[in-house]
């Protein structure tokens, strides 16, 4: 054995962000599935707070602060982890009828076109009928699945950046000695 090898000090622990990803991914998870508080995903906040709860949580237990690269890493991670787990619960609602943003928006559309175009009221009310009845197809959900993948995509990179650029956890810098 040689002695350079016989000093050295592995940590005590090692950073691991899977639990950091798993709080984040929680949150834009619940925040997606739940019905009207979900048209928050269309701006991002989800994923953006989702992708810096997990920044935050990552750093100040670890104590350190990472690269920007690092964030986006983990944002993105973070975001695609809990977007495509609250995507596979929505079609499975979806699959199963239960859609309580749905039946409001085919609602309102009805009543907007019986208010605006009574002529047009029975042909809407047959589309959405007919839609209920075929239900999703797969090119349907390969879109949504796609559009998921993007926007929790973006969703993670803008959080991470931000999470990383904010939740700084090491020491600062000391001043350099001057020179006499």
């Amino acid at each position: 054995m040689s002695e350079e090898n016989s000093f050295r000090v592995e940590p005590a622990e090692k950073p691991d962000d899977f639990q950091a990803m798993l709080v984040g991914a929680a949150l834009v998870f619940v925040v997606s599935v739940i019905p009207f508080v979900n048209l928050l995903g269309c701006c991002l906040i989800p994923q953006v707070l989702g992708a810096m709860l997990a920044v935050y949580w990552f750093t100040n237990k670890y104590q350190l602060t990472i690269s920007p690269g690092k964030g986006i890493v983990l944002g993105i991670l973070t975001c695609l982890l809990g977007g495509i787990a609250a995507f596979i619960i929505s079609m499975i609602l979806q699959k199963l009828g239960i859609n309580p943003v749905e039946e409001f928006t085919n609602q309102t559309i009805i009543d907007l076109v019986e208010k605006y175009a009574p002529d047009m009221a029975d042909q809407v009310r047959e589309q959405i009928e007919r839609q209920k009845l075929e239900g999703l197809g797969a090119v349907q959900i390969v879109i949504g699945l796609v559009f998921s993948l993007v926007f929790n995509a973006v969703g993670g990179l803008i959080g991470g950046a931000i999470g990383a650029a904010v939740f700084k956890k090491a020491p600062p810098a000391t001043p350099a000695a001057p020179v006499a």
